[in-house]
């Protein structure tokens, strides 16, 4: 049974969107492993570096339109071919679709055709509200 986290989450304007395979996300949230990317998440190691508590929305990789879970970044670390990052515990999503994400940089929502694996977007309303009680995902 999922329940709500005693303590809020405080969390920045800006999110990071990404794909990956839930088996993958059910890992992580195991054992706290480091996550690959092969994209260079150059804008999100910067935010966070400033000390930002950047969301993380997750997105499974095979419909990339159906989302998994949320989590903040623990670490971002940018190499020549891709970034390796850690996420906190992962939290539910409830009823947050990906069309509740707007793109920073065009100010327009994430097209249906979308398939790319990293987009800074607003974090939205109902995400800053999830993080005010968030409840444990369940994968």
């Amino acid at each position: 049974m999922k329940r709500p986290e005693d303590n809020p989450i405080e969390i920045d304007d800006v999110c990071v969107y990404t794909i990956i395979a839930p088996e993958r996300l059910i890992r992580a949230d195991s054992n706290g492993e480091a996550l690959p990317e092969k994209t260079r998440w150059v804008t999100a190691e910067k935010l966070f570096q400033q000390g930002r508590q950047l969301p993380v929305v997750f997105a499974d990789a095979r419909n990339c339109r159906k989302l998994l879970a949320w989590s903040v970044l623990k670490q971002v670390k940018v190499g020549e071919t891709g970034t390796e990052f850690t996420v906190t515990r992962l939290y539910d999503l409830r009823p947050l679709h990906r069309g509740n994400l707007t793109v920073v940089s065009t100010g327009k929502r994430i097209p249906k055709s979308h398939i790319r694996p990293y987009v800074i977007c607003k974090t939205p309303r109902l995400l800053k509200a999830l993080a005010k009680r968030p409840v444990s995902w369940s994968g």
